[in-house]
């Protein structure tokens, strides 16, 4: 294939990864916006939408994997940011907590549907070196994740009323631009992966993509720990919302850099020692970011979501090279079940008092990360029955 074509494919999956991780973090300042408006208490509020988002961005990633795997899913995934923005614009412009509800939840399908088989396609374009184009396409989510809380914090500052409408003049040209590039390359997505049953794919791999999991669940759990106490702390201090929106920004754009980084310099064999470094740096940054001025909270930010966040690439890069036959459903355990399970935990922070232990008590869950990322075997290939190196 072309190496412009590559580079088309790759520019667009990333793009569309964006928009949707952008619609899935615009939920963060909503919060904050529409507790006056429907007269809930803000733990009540960040609950209802944190069980929503997640519910259905991640739990169901894995049904998505299995359909793409077995039966192909290309056409439902590049549609996947357009209707994502759909559900979040009209989720934008509910005026009922029920409304807000149903259309968080056709966003958050929509952002599950479009995990999975782009993954999958994005790690066949250089299967050598898949951490480099899932670097690329992990920066394209958080580039979204980054914009998503400062959009949605000037649509909702605005008085237009049908504002959130907006959202489409990008996802639209994000979806045919997707459509028109790797529409047609059946390869990259369009045919069953799953040549087997469902234990066939993961014999010899349950040890290894059990702590995979375990990992990433753990570094969920502390980032919706911080995304909702970044929420509920700002709205406690009566800052602006845009204030809410650009910390939470810098919160998810600084994993942007380490994780490209990540992708391109790290060798496979380091893998395990960077896991364990930034377990023990988050766990340092998350616990005092709620004890200072604004500047700390900025700075405890960056390194947390640096730390967090920018070792997605190498995450999702190990459970395929771990799981080859089914790297579907590997990329949607550690990017959806994974966050299912970690985003439904870190609502812990919501009913911890003060909140500022809550940051401490999210940021422990970064020992037992560390813990288990040192057990990792360096050689992911090879399975259990084989010896690890």
């Amino acid at each position: 294939m072309p190496m412009l074509r590559l580079i088309i494919q790759l520019a667009s999956l990333a793009l569309g990864h964006g928009c949707t991780d952008g619609c899935a973090t615009m939920v963060y300042p909503l919060i904050r916006a529409r507790i006056a408006t429907f007269g809930m208490s803000p733990s009540a509020i960040a609950v209802m939408t944190t069980i929503v988002m997640n519910i259905t961005c991640s739990f169901s990633q894995p049904l998505f994997a299995l359909w793409s795997d077995r039966w192909g899913g290309r056409w439902v995934a590049l549609m996947a940011p357009f209707l994502a923005g759909v559900g979040m614009a009209a989720a934008i412009q509910a005026d009922t907590p029920a409304g807000m509800v149903v259309f968080l939840t056709l966003c958050g399908l929509a952002v599950a549907a479009y995990h999975p088989t782009p993954a999958a396609m994005v790690g066949d374009l250089w299967p050598s070196r898949r951490a480099f184009p899932l670097a690329v396409f992990l920066a394209g989510g958080t580039l979204g994740l980054g914009l998503g809380p400062i959009v949605v914090a000037h649509l909702l500052s605005r008085p237009d009323p049908h504002g959130g409408w907006w959202l489409l003049v990008a996802s639209g040209p994000v979806t045919i631009a997707l459509l028109a590039s790797c529409g047609p390359a059946g390869h990259l997505g369009g045919h069953a992966q799953t040549l087997g049953s469902l234990g066939e794919v993961f014999r010899g791999r349950w040890g290894v993509m059990s702590l995979l999991v375990v990992i990433s669940t753990l570094r969920a759990l502390t980032t919706t720990g911080v995304s909702l106490g970044v929420t509920l702390l700002t709205e406690r201090q009566e800052t602006a919302l845009a204030w809410t929106g650009f910390v939470l920004a810098v919160f998810l754009f600084s994993s942007g850099v380490t994780g490209l980084l990540s992708g391109l310099l790290l060798h496979p064999r380091r893998e395990r020692g960077v896991l364990v470094l930034t377990a023990l740096l988050s766990l340092v940054a998350v616990g005092v970011l709620p004890f200072g001025g604004p500047l700390l909270m900025v700075i405890c930010l960056v390194v947390a979501g640096a730390a967090l966040q920018g070792v997605n690439p190498l995450i999702v890069s190990m459970s395929q090279r771990a799981m080859p036959t089914g790297s579907r459903m590997a990329s949607s355990l550690v990017m959806g079940w994974s966050w299912g399970i970690g985003g439904l935990a870190g609502m812990v922070v919501t009913v911890i008092h003060p909140i500022e232990w809550g940051f401490v008590a999210v940021a422990l869950a970064m020992i037992p990360a560390a813990i288990l990322a040192a057990m990792l075997p360096t050689d992911l290939g090879r399975t259990e029955s084989s010896p690890h190196t």
